[in-house]
């Protein structure tokens, strides 16, 4: 089963379009058929309702419409599936309370971030009709920023 084992620059501190590209550079070099990202579904939100998400779960979404657009001519699909409770779940599998507060070294050196990942991939295997496909649509605006309508 894959997991995840390369690290990209985070969308934090890069461009979201920068980080796609090298998304899709590592997926090309390992011939994958597509990608899953992530994204923390609120209670009482939804995965197929935007209008839900979290400021982090927009930041998500975002990437995942950025990524399809880069990936959509090499014809690699692009998913959402809901990440909810992976971090959680794999520091308590590590013996950690969730309370604690475990430092940037501290989740580095455990690679929780990596395990994270592979707990979601185990996820989306287990049950990929959870997912969303992502259909990149292109919005072109006009100077004034408003998305043209022609």
């Amino acid at each position: 089963m894959p997991t995840a084992r390369q690290a990209v620059p985070s969308p934090r501190t890069s461009r979201l379009s920068d980080v796609a590209r090298q998304v899709l550079a590592i997926a090309l070099q390992h011939g994958v058929e597509g990608i899953v990202v992530g994204i923390p579904v609120q209670p009482g939100g939804s995965i197929v309702k935007p209008h839900t998400d979290s400021p982090t779960g927009r930041r998500c979404r975002s990437f995942a419409h950025t990524l399809a657009l880069v990936c959509k001519e090499h014809g690699l699909s692009v998913y959402l599936y809901n990440e909810k409770s992976t971090t959680r779940a794999v520091v308590k599998s590590m013996g950690y309370n969730w309370q604690d507060k475990l430092s940037r070294n501290e989740k580095e050196a455990r690679k929780l971030d990596a395990e994270s990942a592979a707990m979601l991939l185990r996820l989306y295997y287990g049950n990929p009709r959870q997912a969303v496909r992502i259909n990149p649509r292109v919005v072109i605006k006009n100077d004034d920023g408003a998305p043209d309508t022609a």
